[in-house]
């Protein structure tokens, strides 16, 4: 299994780059701070999607799903903090949680498949063989709490 042509981890990849180029909005006082938590936090949800994908069982792999889904509220919250705090711009704020809301979309999706699945492998093999294939926000539901539907457009919306 091949995790970066997951279509979800190059999502994740691509919010991990965009937090690393805003991170010069920062305070130098942040250096070992807030935005060191907010780098940490974003890498986490590629590597724990990587991680899981060699992962032989089910359940372990979506353990890690699951890590790379708080990581992602991580992300959300820190980048709200930061923004409350001016340490990064509107523009940059809204650029990152468009990411962030895109990537809990496809996420969200990915674990549910997972979960609703006989053999995970194969989900994992369908879904990078049809990884260009757009997702529809109106059909997700956050994995966590499912009666709570997932507004991909929606940058205040609260997930919990």
């Amino acid at each position: 299994m091949n995790y970066k042509n997951l279509i979800v981890w190059q999502k994740s990849h691509d919010l991990t780059l965009c937090i690393y180029k805003i991170k010069e909005d920062f305070p130098t006082s942040e250096t070992y701070g807030l935005r060191s938590q907010l780098r940490r936090a974003a890498y986490s949800i590629p590597s724990n999607i990587a991680e899981g994908s060699g992962r032989a069982t089910k359940p372990d792999y979506l353990k890690f799903l699951n890590i790379s889904y708080a990581s992602l509220k991580e992300v959300e919250y820190f980048l709200l903090l930061s923004k409350d705090l001016n340490y990064i711009s509107q523009s940059n704020y809204l650029d990152a949680i468009k990411m962030v809301n895109i990537t809990f979309s496809m996420l969200s999706k990915f674990i549910t498949s997972i979960k609703n699945s006989n053999d995970f492998h194969q989900v994992f093999e369908e879904q990078a063989a049809y990884n260009t294939d757009p997702i529809d926000p109106t059909e997700l539901t956050d994995p966590i709490n499912p009666i709570d539907p997932i507004d991909p457009t929606d940058p205040i919306k609260n997930y919990e």
